[in-house]
């Protein structure tokens, strides 16, 4: 992964990183923390918002996760890792470690996929669907 970045707030992004992150460049907004919570908290260096990334980046992070901590048959995390990461801490609230399981707002995967489907929501609408049964 190359194109992986929490920006540090009011440190300057280098121009070739915001070619990369957003080659359209739309608005002033890029490399910073769009959840006004979040941004408000410690200039946005929180940890928990404000990661940029590209697609060509998910690709291998989703595959790993997929594959029980394992990229292209190099051990990343080790399985158990990966099983604590997914694994729904409390029932009440249907959230593992920085997915959700089973929540109520779980419903954004949809009935394609099976139980064993982790979800991770952004602040702005990005959504990554990961099915670790099915690969998908």
């Amino acid at each position: 992964m190359n194109d992986s970045y929490f920006f540090i707030v009011g440190e300057p992004i280098a121009e070739d990183i915001y070619r990369r992150i957003a080659p359209e460049r739309r608005s002033k907004y890029i490399g910073v923390v769009d959840d006004a919570l979040a941004r408000n908290i410690s200039k946005g260096n929180t940890g928990n918002a404000g990661l940029f990334t590209t697609a060509s980046d998910m690709v291998p992070f989703c595959s790993m996760i997929m594959n029980g901590g394992k990229y292209n048959g190099i051990r990343i995390l080790k399985a158990r890792t990966i099983k604590k990461m997914v694994k729904v801490v409390d029932p009440r609230f249907g959230r593992a470690l920085g997915w959700d399981v089973a929540s109520a707002n779980s419903r954004m995967k949809g009935h394609s996929f099976s139980p064993e489907t982790i979800v991770h929501g952004g602040f702005v609408g990005t959504l990554l669907v990961i099915d670790i049964k099915n690969k998908d």
